[in-house]
């Protein structure tokens, strides 16, 4: 973990060598216009090997900044798939807060939705683990483009609706984040994420600034929860989801 730490911050080293672009001299946020520029994305990988992509994509319709965020792992042996991994997030943020979040996901077989929105009374976690539950506002997710998830005690699971406590330390331009996750992100010095290391039961995820590969037959950019229909998930497959996920 330290040498990794190394790594990611060996990298930011790099990536503050470049001149900035049009982003403003402040953190980028949700305030922002359109944060990283309309869209960005990190490579996902496992030591050496490529597991798939995260993109994320920004539009500005009014008073509100709608993100879409997409995760596409599969790991393959040889022609066999052993693994696939599907994750859909659309967020609406409005004067910097998450007023309203929806994501779907296909964890190789198992499905998870989750969903929440901002009330006059606070934060209401409709579907997922908690789903339910009435939260004090502003509440983050687990999607780590904003900086300020790291300012947070508690934030919102993207993958299973869950509340996840958090404790944040900064180590030289590491945010190391502990208690219910383990996480170690680095963003630079305007709050744009650049990347990091998970650390799950199955070993560590790493998140690297980087572009997909050129492929005429993809586009990377047309994704949206509609790749992951409600009626093609078998939610009964999972027992964990909150009634209201039941519709």
């Amino acid at each position: 973990m330290v040498m990794m730490k190394r790594f990611l911050t060996g990298c930011l080293a790099v990536l503050l060598a470049v001149p900035a672009l049009t982003e403003p001299a402040g953190a980028v946020t949700a305030t922002d216009p359109l944060p990283y520029g309309g869209k960005v994305s990190y490579e996902i990988k496992r030591g050496d090997m490529t597991l798939g992509w995260h993109r994320i994509k920004f539009d500005r319709q009014g008073d509100d900044l709608i993100v879409d965020i997409a995760l596409d792992m599969e790991v393959k042996l040889g022609f066999i798939t052993l693994y696939d991994y599907t994750h859909r997030n659309r967020e609406i943020w409005r004067d910097g807060k998450l007023v309203r979040i929806e994501t779907r996901t296909d964890d190789d077989g198992t499905p998870w939705i989750a969903s929440g929105e901002l009330t006059a009374e606070g934060f209401f976690i409709r579907d997922g683990v908690d789903g339910g539950r009435l939260l004090e506002a502003p509440l983050f997710p687990t999607s780590y483009w904003d900086r300020r998830f790291t300012e947070q005690d508690a934030v919102f699971g993207t993958q299973k609706g869950i509340i996840r406590e958090i404790e944040t330390r900064k180590e030289n331009d590491v945010y190391v984040i502990r208690k219910d996750l383990m996480l170690d992100l680095v963003y630079d010095d305007q709050g744009r994420w650049q990347g990091g290391i998970a650390t799950t039961k199955d070993g560590e995820i790493t998140w690297l600034p980087g572009v997909p590969p050129q492929d005429d037959d993809t586009d990377w950019w047309a994704f949206g929860l509609e790749d992951l229909p409600l009626d093609e998930l078998d939610l009964d497959k999972n027992n964990q989801l909150a009634l209201g996920a039941q519709r």
